[in-house]
Parts: C-alpha cells; sequence; structure tokens
C-alpha cells in the first residue's frame, strides 16, 4: 500500500519463444490470473516464410508471487484469441474468446484449473466490456456500434439489442464508450453516434448519444448531443449520481477539423432531459478531452483529462460546481408557444418559437413514445398519433436550449 515493490516473476524461455501479455484480473486478492500468448518459430532474418505458432495461456500466481499452474488452450478448438479481457467472478475466470473462424465461445477456469466452455454463446463479435448485473447476469457491450447483451453466466446470450445506425454499410464510426447500471438493472451508456444526412452538408457527423435501457434490453429514452452542425462529439466516461447521468468526453469547438474543447453533461436518469452542460477550450485552443469524472454527494464535479497542442502534452484537472445549463429555461420558455394544451389525440399539435430542432414527447415512466426534427422554421406543426390519453412531457431542443413543458392528451 505505500507503493514499494513486493515481489517480480518473469517468465522466459529460449531465444525463439516470446510471452506476450493480455490482461490480468485478481481473485479473492489470493489469484491473480494473467491470460497471455506464446510464440514461437520464428522466421530466420532474411525470410520472408513464416511459421510462427501463437497459443493462448493462462496462469495463475498466488498472492506471495508463486505460480500456481499454467494452461496451454488449443487453438483448434479452444482459444484463437481472446476477444476481451479477464472478467472474475466467483474465483473464476471469465475469457472471452474466439475460435479459428471468429466464433465467440465462453471458457471458465476456476483458481483450481477447472475449465469449462461454452462454444454457442450467440455472442457477436467487437466486444468492449463486461460488467455483472444486478440479477448476477452478464452484460457485454460492443465497441465498434451501439450494441448490447445479456447473457447468463454460462455466456450464453439472453437478449441482445442493437440502435440503429445512420452510417451506409461501408463506413465504421458509430462507437460505444462507456456503460453503468444502477441497482435495479437499469442500463446507461454513451459514446458518439453519427447522425441523419451523412455524406451531406447537413449532416450531424459524430454525437454525444446517451441511452437508456431497463434490464429487459427494452429502449428508455435517448438524449443526443450535437453542438453545431457538422462538429464531432465523444462521450468517453459516464456516472450516475444523485439521480442524474453525467458523460464526460470532447467536442468539436468550431467545426470539422478543428480543436476539440472538454465537455461535460448532466442528464436526468428518468426522463434523458439535459439538465446541465459545461465546456472548456484550453490553453491556445488546443484538444481537451475528458477521461475521467467524480461526483461528490453535494454535486460538486471532478474532472480531468488530456490537453494537448504542438506536441505539447499537459493533464488538466477541475473541479466545478454543479452543472446547470448555459441558457436559463426561464427565459426561453416564456418566448415558446404550444397550443393545443391539452390535445386529443390524432390532433395537430402548434409549436411556436425560434430555432427549434428537435422534439421528444416523454411518458410518466420516461420513455420517449413520440419524437421527430424540425426544418428551420417559427412555426411547426405535429401530429399527435398513436398515443394513449394521459400527462406527458414534451422536450423541446432549440439552439438556445432545452424547453420541458407538460403536456395532456385526452
Amino acid at each position: 500500500m505505500d507503493g514499494n515493490l513486493i515481489w517480480v516473476e518473469q517468465i522466459q524461455n529460449p531465444a525463439d519463444t516470446s510471452y506476450a501479455p493480455r490482461s490480468l484480473g485478481l481473485a479473492n486478492d489470493t489469484c491473480l490470473f494473467i491470460a497471455a500468448y506464446k510464440e514461437y518459430d520464428y522466421p530466420e532474418p532474411g525470410d520472408d516464410v513464416i511459421f510462427t505458432s501463437t497459443h493462448p495461456q493462462l496462469f495463475a500466481y498466488n498472492s506471495n508471487g508463486n505460480q500456481l499452474w499454467q494452461r496451454e488452450f488449443d487453438p483448434s478448438t479452444e482459444i484463437y484469441w481472446f476477444a476481451y479481457d479477464i472478467f472474475v467472478y466467483n474465483n473464476t475466470a471469465f475469457l472471452f474468446a474466439n475460435n479459428t473462424s471468429f466464433i465467440n465461445r465462453l471458457v471458465k477456469v476456476d483458481i483450481n484449473n477447472n475449465f469449462t466452455i461454452n462454444t454457442n454463446t450467440g455472442l457477436l463479435n467487437g466486444m468492449n466490456d463486461v460488467q455483472l448485473t444486478p440479477d448476477s447476469n452478464l452484460l457485454i457491450t460492443a465497441w465498434s456500434r451501439y450494441r448490447i447483451s445479456k447473457a447468463n453466466l454460462s455466456g450464453s446470450v439472453i437478449w441482445t439489442q442493437i440502435f440503429g445506425t445512420n452510417l451506409p454499410s461501408n463506413v465504421s464510426g458509430d462507437e460505444m464508450k462507456a456503460t453503468v447500471q444502477d441497482s435495479i438493472g437499469n442500463i446507461y451508456i454513451t459514446g458518439r453516434h453519427y447522425g441523419l444526412n451523412y455524406g451531406t452538408p447537413s449532416y450531424t457527423n459524430a454525437d454525444i448519444l446517451t441511452l437508456k435501457y431497463n434490464s429487459n434490453g427494452n429502449l428508455i429514452w435517448q438524449s443526443r448531443y450535437e453542438y453545431g452542425i457538422n462538429n464531432a462529439d465523444i462521450g468517453n466516461v459516464i456516472i450516475l449520481k444523485n439521480g442524474q447521468i453525467y458523460v464526460g468526453g470532447n467536442s468539436q469547438r468550431v467545426g470539422v477539423m478543428n480543436d476539440y474543447d472538454y465537455v461535460v453533461l448532466k442528464i436526468d436518469s428518468a426522463t434523458g432531459q439535459l439538465t446541465g452542460s459545461y465546456r472548456y477550450d484550453g490553453l491556445a485552443s488546443g484538444n481537451d478531452a475528458v477521461s475521467s469524472l467524480f461526483v461528490f454527494d453535494n454535486g460538486n464535479v471532478a474532472l480531468t483529462g488530456l490537453s494537448y497542442i504542438n506536441g505539447q502534452y499537459d493533464w488538466t484537472t477541475q473541479l466545478l460546481a454543479d452543472l446547470v445549463l448555459s441558457v436559463p429555461n426561464v427565459s426561453l420558455s416564456s418566448n415558446l408557444l404550444i397550443y393545443p394544451n391539452p390535445i386529443a389525440c390524432s390532433e395537430i399539435l402548434t409549436i411556436v418559437g425560434k430555432h427549434i430542432k428537435s422534439y421528444s414527447i416523454i411518458s410518466a415512466i420516461g420513455q420517449i413514445v413520440q419524437q421527430g426534427t424540425f426544418e428551420a422554421n417559427d412555426l411547426q406543426t405535429i401530429h399527435i398519433d398513436n398515443i394513449k390519453t394521459g400527462i406527458y412531457l414534451i422536450s423541446i431542443i432549440t439552439d438556445y436550449g432545452v424547453v420541458t413543458r407538460k403536456l395532456s392528451v385526452k
């Protein structure tokens, strides 16, 4: 605990053999699992014929640094390539891996070197993170798209949800960067997600898209942060605190090919409404990206990340008071008219205001029941369709902020 080195162990073999560590995991503070690749039969210098063999390995060490055992996996029948870092639960290493056909399977090895394998999990490639759910299942997120899966402890998929993309099939850009769960299994994710009209002057480039799913994989709400039309906005970290979701990331300041600012968003976890935001342009308009957040009980926000320009790299750490929207909703709301209210299903709702961009109608349990975007106009209309009688919130996003009103459907 005082930072002094306790022990070092090095695995050595003849000169033509190499061990490349992959990841490690700790079980009950007594057993250390280490995944690695063993490579041998390297080509001779000047020889372009490569016969190098790669075999996945798993090592177990005790807390004193003594090796307990070593296991080598068969690449053809067990593990060809580790698909994710070690996840440890109940003194067992969970190794999500691919076979030679890149089909995901789950290999489990406990601290006594007992081995089980599920060769037909139903999981898709591109795994990014594995977490335990409150009901003792596994939450698995992707890295190259907005996809989450819930699997049991044997690795078999219970459900998978993929949030759609606006990109053509030959373009990869959507990315899920961070995930957090609450005590009842609701799932919150953030990252970057490209908007509509890709390849045209009006497309929104990458936006910070934050989603909430319940424990059954049903989408509850979505919150999209667009700073300007063609800026790139990326969420890197997500925190749940005091009923609010905090997202930290980076957002281009004045459009594509320009520098990034720190950005921190505060979102109501029940409704998905933006309740606070913060931006920081570092010295000399360099690139600034939030990589970690901490939220105190009193609502203060600590953040840190990288600030760099012209090859000079620094960490910039800040402590903020509770985040608030830069444009007060009170003054914005007074200039916005919504009628009729109450309204009957199948009637037309009219909105009058400046620079209105989009709307969402949200139920009492936080589900988006209708949403849409607007063309540039000071008068907008919405056809209220297939919405049950009740009290809703209508959230209207403008260039100046967010207005939320109660909407009664009769």
